[in-house]
């Protein structure tokens, strides 16, 4: 088995957790418990009081405020860093250049760091030491987002004609999602970004942006529409392809195809139409821990292609620039 220690005991972390089932679970800590390849053996939090409540719901037995107490006891294979987001540069930095034994891997929730020097420099950290640093953009290990990928990627749903997208919570919080999974799917930059509108979220220094932008390679319209979470929370997902539409719904909860057909007066218009988008019955972060603990085992950086810090670099960058203008 591989030791796994977490870094930070909030909400993603586990702290609320009841562990759910394999299709359902979201946590660092239910991850870690429900995968048989899994020990977790130790958890730090700058709160006292936090660090020994989350190391009790979890059955965790080396726990401490300080971060290199704890990785030095446990001498970890994996770091899961779910720390807030300002904080995900220092402690990187401090695991890769201040610990007895380097870990094998670790795993960092989103936004990775605050701007491109942070980018750089852990870039160039995780290669000088041969730690590669794995980017929770759950989106990218969801079964839904790699299906309707390969099926792009084949053919069958013709040409990438415009997005329209719905989210809360701050661009560079949660915009990054959507960012990164238009990224991840179809291999092209957001160009172009007009502000259109600006929500206050709970992170005053990170507005809720509504978007309009292009896609790079065709110049297809891209809208972001910012909503307020003090009503609720959305994230939904609109794709137009030229053989039909795509609705993913209430944070992949529900997905619609539409297919493009032509009627009995010569009109193109859209109607519902079955589509299988391979479902494994594994929720983003069971399918994440599976991906990690390949590597852990194989050594194949190979295994991590498509989820590392590199690979989610560009849109980092492209939120970054449109942050620039807020």
């Amino acid at each position: 088995m591989y030791t796994a220690v977490i870094v930070g005991c909030g909400t993603i972390a586990g702290l609320y957790d009841d562990t759910g089932t394999s299709d359902s679970i979201v946590s660092h800590a239910a991850g870690y418990h429900n995968h048989d390849m899994f020990d977790l053996s130790g958890c730090v939090d700058s709160n006292k009081k936090t660090v020994e409540r989350f190391a009790e719901l979890q059955n965790i037995v080396h726990f401490d405020t300080n971060l290199v107490t704890v990785l030095n006891a446990v001498q970890p294979d994996i770091v899961s860093i779910a720390t807030p987001d300002d904080s995900h540069y220092s402690i990187v930095s401090l695991i890769l250049r201040c610990v007895d034994v380097l870990p094998k891997l670790i795993f960092l929730e989103k936004p990775a760091c605050q701007n491109s020097r942070e980018l750089e420099s852990l870039l160039e950290m995780s290669d000088s030491v041969n730690v590669p640093v794995v980017v929770n953009h759950s989106r990218r290990f969801h079964s839904l987002y790699a299906a309707v990928k390969e099926k792009y990627e084949a053919g069958q749903l013709g040409e990438l004609l415009g997005i329209d997208c719905s989210y809360y919570g701050g661009w560079v919080h949660s915009g990054v999602h959507l960012v990164d999974t238009i990224r991840y799917l179809f291999s092209t930059e957001i160009v172009c970004p007009d502000i259109i509108e600006r929500i206050t979220s709970r992170n005053i220094d990170d507005p809720t942006l509504t978007i309009k932008a292009k896609l790079e390679t065709n110049d297809g319209s891209v809208l972001f529409q910012g909503w307020d979470d003090k009503h609720y929370q959305i994230f939904d997902l609109e794709f137009r392809f030229s053989t039909g539409r795509l609705i993913v719904r209430n944070f992949e909860q529900q997905y619609i195809w539409e297919a493009c057909i032509e009627n009995s007066v010569g009109e193109r218009v859209l109607v519902p139409k079955s589509m299988e988008l391979s479902m494994n019955g594994k929720s983003p972060m069971m399918r994440a821990m599976d991906i990690l603990s390949n590597y852990l085992k194989t050594g194949d950086i190979e295994t991590l292609h498509g989820y590392l810090l590199r690979d989610v670099a560009t849109s980092l960058r492209s939120i970054w620039q449109v942050d620039s203008c807020t």
